[in-house]
């Protein structure tokens, strides 16, 4: 486990990053923020519906 952890988060960066630079090299420097723009209201947008069903 102590070596199976980390290389499967390592493993996990790899293909996230991997992904989001082939996205980005498809879509352009539009696209690339466009996406980023997505993620920067998407991510706080889903915790807040998350915690708030949760509490």
């Amino acid at each position: 486990m102590s070596v199976t952890l980390p290389l499967g988060a390592a493993l996990f960066v790899v293909v996230v990053a991997g992904g989001l630079g082939s996205i980005f090299s498809v879509l352009g420097g539009n696209g690339a923020i466009v996406i980023g723009v997505a993620l920067a209201v998407g991510v706080p947008l889903a915790g807040a519906l998350l915690t708030r069903r949760q509490g």
